[in-house]
């Protein structure tokens, strides 16, 4: 009989100060002894990938490095990232940051456990039916969410698996902190939308709750404090862990069209938008992609004693939607007389 639920997240998630000392130790029962760090050093920056070889010390680990990611994931980089882990004996990856840096952590993970020599070669519709190598997930600021999760895009592709998610995320305070609070609350209003939905999503269960409501409770604990001092530790963390939560409860299966992320019917193979619920701001209701509908609900500004776009006036602080049907929260620049 079909079970009545099913979840499923083999991410493991160290967390607090000193997390990457922990790393020795975990490749050691993962039995790994030659990791490879794939990062990109434009995004990571070196003091990351310094503080990351650093955690090793003398723990007699031979760690390799390569920091060329760029922003797309070319099937040339991952088939000369093949032939160097055959030839230099890699049996680990480490990704440090998210976006491409993940999806090529993953990717190479998965042509390196199948024998694959040509990344062409890999589709969405191939099976992955087995373990892969052990993968770290290093969680920065410019940490996406998707790094836990079991989806990779490649090639135009976006292949989806339980086995494609990493077997450990660590996240550590110094590499937490973000350089604005733009990019803390880029991820933060992302992983808000992913955990939202995950909570009130059709196919929820404990399991999903669970993750779903501590990543929720530690965003609107301490999302506006990342946001306002980008320098603070605790906040940051926080928010670097709600993140990494909401990707284990991202839905699935799941599908990227040109216009989000949309669900796959099982049966008739239609795409659907993830959420259609009414846009608070006007009178139609809108089809909204997984992180979109809760990012058009929270609108911040940095006018205060202004008035809305509509005319009404607000008062000052955070601002809210109007509550006269139809008429846009958005703020004018100046204020209307």
């Amino acid at each position: 009989p079909e079970s009545l639920l099913s979840f499923s997240s083999p991410v493991k998630i160290n967390a607090g100060n000193r997390a990457l000392e922990t790393l020795p130790v975990e490749l050691a029962g993962f039995d790994a002894s030659k990791p490879l760090v794939i990062a990109d050093i434009r995004t990571s920056g070196r003091k990351a990938m310094r503080t990351l070889t650093g955690a090793f010390g003398d723990s007699g680990i031979t760690l390799g490095c390569f920091d060329g990611v760029t922003d797309s994931v070319d099937p040339a980089l991952i088939n000369f990232l093949v032939t160097v882990c055959a030839g230099k004996g890699y049996d680990a990856l480490i990704a440090l940051g998210g976006g491409p840096v993940a999806d090529v952590a993953k990717i190479l993970n998965l042509a390196l456990s199948m024998n694959v020599k040509d990344a062409r070669q890999l589709s969405d519709e191939t099976p992955i039916k087995t373990h892969l190598r052990p993968l770290v997930a290093v969680a920065t600021a410019e940490a996406t969410g998707l790094e836990t999760s079991n989806t990779a895009r490649f090639n135009g592709m976006v292949f989806r698996s339980g086995f494609l998610a990493p077997s450990l995320a660590v996240i550590d305070p110094r590499l937490a902190r973000a350089r604005d609070g733009m990019t803390i609350a880029s991820a933060g209003i992302a992983a808000l939308g992913r955990a939202a939905e995950a909570h009130i999503s059709a196919d929820r269960n404990p399991f999903r709750d669970a993750y779903s409501f501590a990543a929720l409770r530690l965003l609107g604990e301490n999302l506006r404090n990342a946001v306002a001092r980008p320098g603070d530790r605790t906040a940051c963390t926080a928010v670097a862990n709600a993140v990494a939560m909401s990707g284990c409860v991202f839905p699935i299966p799941m599908i990227l069209c040109s216009t989000g992320w949309r669900r796959s019917c099982t049966t008739c193979g239609v795409c659907t938008p993830v959420l259609r619920w009414p846009c608070r701001c006007s009178r139609f209701s809108r089809s909204t992609g997984a992180g979109e509908g809760m990012t058009s609900l929270l609108c911040f500004s940095r006018w205060r004693g202004t008035r809305r776009s509509c005319g009404h006036r607000r008062k000052s602080g955070p601002m809210r939607p109007c509550r006269r049907l139809g008429h846009s929260s958005r703020m004018s620049g100046k204020s209307r007389g």
